[in-house]
Protein backbone atom coordinates (compact mmCIF):
# COMPACT_ATOMS: atom_id res chain seq x y z
CA UNK A 1 0.00 0.00 0.00
CA UNK A 2 1.28 3.82 -0.92
CA UNK A 3 1.58 6.05 1.89
CA UNK A 4 -0.24 9.12 1.45
CA UNK A 5 1.22 12.34 2.48
CA UNK A 6 1.56 13.09 6.48
CA UNK A 7 -0.34 16.65 6.25
CA UNK A 8 -3.75 16.68 4.06
CA UNK A 9 -3.68 18.58 0.56
CA UNK A 10 -5.81 21.42 0.61
CA UNK A 11 -7.66 22.89 -1.95
CA UNK A 12 -5.34 25.48 -3.59
CA UNK A 13 -2.76 23.28 -3.67
CA UNK A 14 -4.65 20.89 -5.78
CA UNK A 15 -5.03 23.30 -8.17
CA UNK A 16 -1.40 24.21 -8.56
CA UNK A 17 -0.70 20.74 -9.27
CA UNK A 18 0.40 19.39 -12.63
CA UNK A 19 -1.90 16.67 -13.97
CA UNK A 20 0.87 14.34 -13.59
CA UNK A 21 1.58 15.08 -9.69
CA UNK A 22 -2.62 15.09 -9.12
CA UNK A 23 -3.34 11.99 -10.59
CA UNK A 24 0.04 10.34 -8.68
CA UNK A 25 -1.38 12.22 -5.07
CA UNK A 26 -4.56 10.31 -6.00
CA UNK A 27 -2.96 7.44 -6.57
CA UNK A 28 -1.78 7.19 -2.55
CA UNK A 29 -5.06 8.42 -1.39
CA UNK A 30 -7.04 5.76 -3.04
CA UNK A 31 -4.50 3.13 -1.70
CA UNK A 32 -5.13 4.83 1.75
CA UNK A 33 -8.87 4.89 1.61
CA UNK A 34 -11.05 1.86 3.79
CA UNK A 35 -12.38 0.12 0.73
CA UNK A 36 -15.44 -1.48 2.93
CA UNK A 37 -18.84 -0.71 2.39
CA UNK A 38 -19.83 -0.54 5.36
CA UNK A 39 -17.95 1.07 9.01
CA UNK A 40 -18.24 0.81 12.37
CA UNK A 41 -16.82 3.45 14.09
CA UNK A 42 -15.69 2.79 17.98
CA UNK A 43 -16.20 4.06 21.23
CA UNK A 44 -13.95 7.07 22.26
CA UNK A 45 -14.78 8.01 25.88
CA UNK A 46 -14.87 11.58 26.01
CA UNK A 47 -14.76 12.13 22.49
CA UNK A 48 -17.35 13.37 20.09
CA UNK A 49 -18.30 12.53 15.87
CA UNK A 50 -18.93 15.91 14.06
CA UNK A 51 -21.55 15.58 11.60
CA UNK A 52 -21.54 17.02 7.89
CA UNK A 53 -24.48 16.75 5.04
CA UNK A 54 -24.10 17.46 1.18
CA UNK A 55 -20.57 19.91 0.86
CA UNK A 56 -21.26 20.05 -3.08
CA UNK A 57 -18.19 21.94 -4.42
CA UNK A 58 -18.36 24.26 -1.38
CA UNK A 59 -15.08 24.04 -0.35
CA UNK A 60 -14.16 26.90 2.12
CA UNK A 61 -17.24 25.81 3.89
CA UNK A 62 -16.07 22.41 4.56
CA UNK A 63 -12.37 23.10 4.66
CA UNK A 64 -13.44 25.39 7.83
CA UNK A 65 -15.90 22.88 9.19
CA UNK A 66 -13.02 20.48 8.95
CA UNK A 67 -10.44 22.46 11.01
CA UNK A 68 -12.89 23.20 13.30
CA UNK A 69 -13.36 19.70 13.91
CA UNK A 70 -9.90 18.30 14.16
CA UNK A 71 -9.18 20.89 16.68
CA UNK A 72 -11.62 19.93 19.04
CA UNK A 73 -11.71 17.37 21.67
CA UNK A 74 -7.96 17.53 22.42
CA UNK A 75 -7.25 16.04 19.19
CA UNK A 76 -9.81 13.41 19.72
CA UNK A 77 -12.48 13.71 17.83
CA UNK A 78 -13.63 12.43 14.60
CA UNK A 79 -15.27 14.73 11.49
CA UNK A 80 -17.98 12.70 9.45
CA UNK A 81 -19.32 13.76 5.71
CA UNK A 82 -22.18 12.08 4.90
CA UNK A 83 -21.71 12.32 1.24
CA UNK A 84 -22.29 14.43 -2.03
CA UNK A 85 -18.84 16.38 -2.53
CA UNK A 86 -18.98 16.73 -6.07
CA UNK A 87 -21.53 18.66 -8.44
CA UNK A 88 -24.02 21.50 -7.90
CA UNK A 89 -20.99 23.52 -7.91
CA UNK A 90 -21.29 27.01 -6.44
CA UNK A 91 -21.29 29.71 -9.11
CA UNK A 92 -18.45 31.55 -7.02
CA UNK A 93 -16.02 28.61 -6.86
CA UNK A 94 -15.05 27.19 -10.52
CA UNK A 95 -13.59 23.89 -10.09
CA UNK A 96 -15.12 23.43 -6.49
CA UNK A 97 -16.75 20.31 -6.59
CA UNK A 98 -13.31 18.82 -7.99
CA UNK A 99 -11.01 20.54 -5.34
CA UNK A 100 -13.86 19.99 -2.54
CA UNK A 101 -14.11 15.57 -3.38
CA UNK A 102 -9.62 15.83 -3.69
CA UNK A 103 -9.25 17.81 -0.42
CA UNK A 104 -11.55 16.00 1.62
CA UNK A 105 -10.27 12.44 0.01
CA UNK A 106 -6.95 13.55 0.96
CA UNK A 107 -7.91 13.87 5.01
CA UNK A 108 -9.67 10.75 4.75
CA UNK A 109 -6.51 9.13 3.90
CA UNK A 110 -4.00 10.92 5.65
CA UNK A 111 -6.29 10.56 9.03
CA UNK A 112 -8.08 7.64 9.12
CA UNK A 113 -8.54 7.68 12.45
CA UNK A 114 -10.23 11.63 12.21
CA UNK A 115 -11.68 11.64 8.99
CA UNK A 116 -14.37 9.69 7.21
CA UNK A 117 -16.27 10.08 4.40
CA UNK A 118 -19.25 8.70 3.52
CA UNK A 119 -20.61 8.27 -0.19
CA UNK A 120 -23.52 9.98 -1.46
CA UNK A 121 -25.83 9.39 -4.58
CA UNK A 122 -22.80 11.78 -6.69
CA UNK A 123 -20.56 9.24 -5.45
CA UNK A 124 -22.34 6.61 -7.18
CA UNK A 125 -22.45 7.41 -11.07
CA UNK A 126 -20.55 4.51 -12.04
CA UNK A 127 -22.82 2.48 -10.27
CA UNK A 128 -26.37 4.67 -11.03
CA UNK A 129 -25.10 6.71 -13.74
CA UNK A 130 -28.10 10.18 -14.97
CA UNK A 131 -27.24 12.67 -12.61
CA UNK A 132 -25.29 15.49 -12.82
CA UNK A 133 -21.59 15.40 -14.27
CA UNK A 134 -20.14 18.83 -13.25
CA UNK A 135 -17.12 17.03 -11.96
CA UNK A 136 -16.10 15.70 -15.03
CA UNK A 137 -16.11 18.92 -16.65
CA UNK A 138 -14.31 20.72 -14.08
CA UNK A 139 -11.65 18.28 -14.22
CA UNK A 140 -10.95 18.34 -17.66
CA UNK A 141 -11.08 22.30 -16.69
CA UNK A 142 -8.12 21.98 -14.41
CA UNK A 143 -5.99 19.07 -16.43
CA UNK A 144 -7.00 19.00 -19.82
CA UNK A 145 -9.39 17.60 -22.22
CA UNK A 146 -8.03 13.93 -21.85
CA UNK A 147 -7.05 14.29 -18.03
CA UNK A 148 -8.47 10.74 -16.73
CA UNK A 149 -9.12 12.35 -13.83
CA UNK A 150 -13.16 11.89 -13.43
CA UNK A 151 -12.93 8.22 -14.30
CA UNK A 152 -9.82 8.27 -11.28
CA UNK A 153 -11.92 10.13 -8.64
CA UNK A 154 -14.88 7.45 -9.42
CA UNK A 155 -12.18 4.59 -8.40
CA UNK A 156 -11.10 6.57 -5.47
CA UNK A 157 -15.61 7.10 -4.45
CA UNK A 158 -15.91 3.46 -4.74
CA UNK A 159 -13.28 2.54 -2.12
CA UNK A 160 -15.58 4.95 0.71
CA UNK A 161 -17.92 3.09 2.76
CA UNK A 162 -21.88 3.18 2.28
CA UNK A 163 -22.80 3.90 5.68
CA UNK A 164 -21.33 3.99 9.57
CA UNK A 165 -22.73 2.98 12.79
CA UNK A 166 -21.53 4.92 15.94
CA UNK A 167 -21.23 2.44 18.87
CA UNK A 168 -23.09 4.98 20.67
CA UNK A 169 -26.30 4.29 18.99
CA UNK A 170 -26.13 6.44 15.81
CA UNK A 171 -26.77 5.06 12.09
CA UNK A 172 -24.94 7.25 9.65
CA UNK A 173 -25.94 7.26 5.73
CA UNK A 174 -26.55 9.56 2.83
CA UNK A 175 -30.20 9.08 2.12
CA UNK A 176 -31.48 5.61 3.97
CA UNK A 177 -30.83 2.25 5.08
CA UNK A 178 -31.36 -1.34 3.38
CA UNK A 179 -35.11 -2.25 4.22
CA UNK A 180 -35.30 -5.99 3.90
CA UNK A 181 -32.16 -7.52 5.44
CA UNK A 182 -31.08 -10.81 3.99
CA UNK A 183 -27.77 -10.93 6.20
CA UNK A 184 -27.00 -11.48 9.61
CA UNK A 185 -25.03 -8.47 9.87
CA UNK A 186 -25.06 -4.78 8.29
CA UNK A 187 -20.79 -5.34 7.06
CA UNK A 188 -22.73 -8.68 5.56
CA UNK A 189 -25.33 -6.64 4.10
CA UNK A 190 -23.50 -3.95 2.85
CA UNK A 191 -21.26 -6.44 1.21
CA UNK A 192 -23.85 -6.87 -1.64
CA UNK A 193 -24.12 -3.57 -2.66
CA UNK A 194 -26.48 -4.17 -5.45
CA UNK A 195 -28.78 -1.30 -7.47
CA UNK A 196 -31.59 -1.94 -4.97
CA UNK A 197 -29.29 -1.52 -1.88
CA UNK A 198 -27.93 1.43 -3.59
CA UNK A 199 -30.95 3.56 -3.80
CA UNK A 200 -32.41 2.31 -0.78
CA UNK A 201 -28.94 4.30 0.96
CA UNK A 202 -28.00 7.17 -1.06
CA UNK A 203 -31.25 7.80 -3.23
CA UNK A 204 -33.76 7.45 -0.63
CA UNK A 205 -36.22 10.22 1.06
CA UNK A 206 -37.85 10.13 4.08
CA UNK A 207 -41.73 9.84 4.19
CA UNK A 208 -43.84 13.83 4.21
CA UNK A 209 -40.78 15.28 2.08
CA UNK A 210 -41.96 17.84 -0.36
CA UNK A 211 -39.45 15.85 -2.90
CA UNK A 212 -40.02 12.49 -1.98
CA UNK A 213 -41.45 10.78 -4.45
CA UNK A 214 -40.26 13.15 -7.41
CA UNK A 215 -36.72 11.29 -8.09
CA UNK A 216 -37.65 8.68 -9.78
CA UNK A 217 -36.11 6.10 -8.13
CA UNK A 218 -37.50 2.14 -7.53
CA UNK A 219 -38.14 2.54 -3.83
CA UNK A 220 -41.06 4.36 -2.15
CA UNK A 221 -39.94 6.87 0.61
CA UNK A 222 -39.48 5.47 4.08
CA UNK A 223 -41.68 5.31 6.98
CA UNK A 224 -41.27 5.95 11.28
CA UNK A 225 -42.18 2.59 11.57
CA UNK A 226 -39.67 1.03 8.70
CA UNK A 227 -37.51 3.12 10.39
CA UNK A 228 -37.99 2.43 13.61
CA UNK A 229 -37.90 -1.33 12.69
CA UNK A 230 -34.45 -1.57 11.38
CA UNK A 231 -32.84 0.85 14.40
CA UNK A 232 -34.17 -1.54 16.89
CA UNK A 233 -32.57 -4.68 14.71
CA UNK A 234 -29.29 -2.81 14.60
CA UNK A 235 -29.29 -1.66 17.93
CA UNK A 236 -29.15 1.86 17.25
CA UNK A 237 -31.69 5.01 18.61
CA UNK A 238 -31.17 7.68 15.79
CA UNK A 239 -30.51 7.85 11.68
CA UNK A 240 -28.38 11.28 10.80
CA UNK A 241 -28.72 11.55 7.03
CA UNK A 242 -27.98 14.07 3.94
CA UNK A 243 -29.27 14.10 1.11
CA UNK A 244 -32.56 16.52 0.90
CA UNK A 245 -32.04 20.45 1.65
CA UNK A 246 -36.09 20.55 2.82
CA UNK A 247 -35.74 19.00 5.90
CA UNK A 248 -32.68 20.52 6.45
CA UNK A 249 -31.89 20.92 10.40
CA UNK A 250 -34.74 19.02 11.08
CA UNK A 251 -35.91 16.25 12.90
CA UNK A 252 -38.49 13.80 11.54
CA UNK A 253 -40.25 10.94 11.58
CA UNK A 254 -40.47 11.48 15.56
CA UNK A 255 -37.74 12.16 16.69
CA UNK A 256 -35.92 9.61 15.02
CA UNK A 257 -34.30 10.75 11.67
CA UNK A 258 -32.16 14.22 11.51
CA UNK A 259 -31.32 15.75 7.84
CA UNK A 260 -28.40 17.86 7.33
CA UNK A 261 -27.04 20.26 4.85
CA UNK A 262 -23.96 22.06 5.01
CA UNK A 263 -23.21 23.79 1.47
CA UNK A 264 -24.27 27.15 0.53
CA UNK A 265 -25.84 25.68 -2.72
CA UNK A 266 -28.81 25.37 -0.43
CA UNK A 267 -28.23 28.55 1.66
CA UNK A 268 -31.97 29.12 1.70
CA UNK A 269 -32.19 26.05 3.63
CA UNK A 270 -29.47 27.29 5.94
CA UNK A 271 -26.02 25.07 6.88
CA UNK A 272 -26.03 22.79 9.66
CA UNK A 273 -23.44 20.40 11.51
CA UNK A 274 -24.72 18.01 14.50
CA UNK A 275 -22.40 16.71 17.22
CA UNK A 276 -22.91 13.63 19.13
CA UNK A 277 -20.95 11.56 21.69
CA UNK A 278 -18.37 8.77 20.70
CA UNK A 279 -19.60 7.13 23.91
CA UNK A 280 -22.44 5.85 26.31
CA UNK A 281 -25.93 6.05 24.35
CA UNK A 282 -26.90 8.90 22.12
CA UNK A 283 -30.78 10.00 21.85
CA UNK A 284 -31.94 13.12 20.32
CA UNK A 285 -31.42 14.78 23.52
CA UNK A 286 -27.52 14.21 23.31
CA UNK A 287 -27.62 15.71 19.75
CA UNK A 288 -26.08 19.13 19.51
CA UNK A 289 -27.55 20.48 16.14
CA UNK A 290 -25.58 24.07 14.80
CA UNK A 291 -26.33 25.95 12.38
CA UNK A 292 -23.31 27.40 10.92
CA UNK A 293 -21.92 30.43 8.84
CA UNK A 294 -20.74 29.82 4.83
CA UNK A 295 -17.17 30.53 4.95
CA UNK A 296 -16.01 33.27 2.90
CA UNK A 297 -14.89 32.89 -0.45
CA UNK A 298 -11.12 32.93 -1.29
CA UNK A 299 -9.69 36.11 -3.14
CA UNK A 300 -9.53 35.63 -6.54
CA UNK A 301 -6.26 35.00 -7.21
CA UNK A 302 -6.49 31.73 -5.38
Amino acid sequence: MTEPHSAPIGPVRWSQLSEHQALEELDRIVGALPGKPFLEVPERSGAHAWLFGDTHGDWPTAQRMLEAALRSGEGRDRAIFLGDYVDRTPTELPQGSVLNALSLLSAAATLPDRVVLLRGNHETQRQIPGILREAAVEARCLWGERTPMAERLEDAFGRLPLAAQLSSGVYLAHAGFPRTRSAASLPEEFARTDDGLLFEVVWNDVLGSPVAGSRGIPCPPFTEEEVGAFLRAIGAEIFVRAHDPYLAGQWSLGGKVLTLHTTRVFLWAGLWRACVPLSGRVGPGEVRLEPVEPAPLPPPSS
